[in-house]
């Protein structure tokens, strides 16, 4: 239980996060809104199938936390680390090449149009999200959930700023 409700608590809270940057573009207008829910819906696409790669580090670095190997266990965050770099460019790239693929599907133009530049101001999060992943499952994998739920807590805010 100690390490679940921070973890939990930490999903909810990138949860609200996302309802939250919904409700400030529905304000923005009926294409606005589509190109968001477009580009949030491929964005998490691309995202979760590297997550899962990401996840990795929990279990790795839990095994040799676990086996008291702190050399493993410092090798597994700094492996981590340049895994979240090299994964990066792969994204940045699929992000860049998302709207071209968009007017091929024969999407809304209007819609590409509003969509965009989300998509271009989506690749420069990309590196600082996957460094924020690797550091959330190591902090996973040597029990210190706490800390990630405060990390999805400062989070939060910063990213309401930047989507404003």
């Amino acid at each position: 239980m100690r390490l679940a409700v921070p973890l939990v608590a930490s999903e909810v809270i990138y949860g609200l996060n996302s309802f939250i940057a919904t409700i400030m573009v529905a304000h923005l207008g009926q294409e606005q809104l589509a190109a968001n829910a477009l580009v949030w819906s491929i964005y998490i696409s691309v995202i979760v199938f590297f997550i899962g790669i990401f996840c990795s580090v929990s279990v790795m670095s839990s095994q040799s936390f676990g086996a008291k190997d702190q050399i493993g266990v410092s090798i597994c965050f700094k492996q981590g680390l340049i895994m979240a770099i090299a994964f990066s460019l792969p994204m940045m790239l699929i992000m860049w090449v998302i709207p071209v693929v968009l007017t091929w599907a024969k999407q809304d133009p209007a819609v590409i149009k509003c969509a965009k530049p989300f998509f271009y101001s989506l690749i420069w999060s990309i590196l600082p999200f996957n460094i924020m992943i690797v550091i959330q499952q190591f902090l996973i994998g040597i029990t210190k959930t706490r800390l990630v739920m405060f990390m999805s807590i400062l989070a939060v805010p910063i990213e309401i700023f930047f989507y404003y």
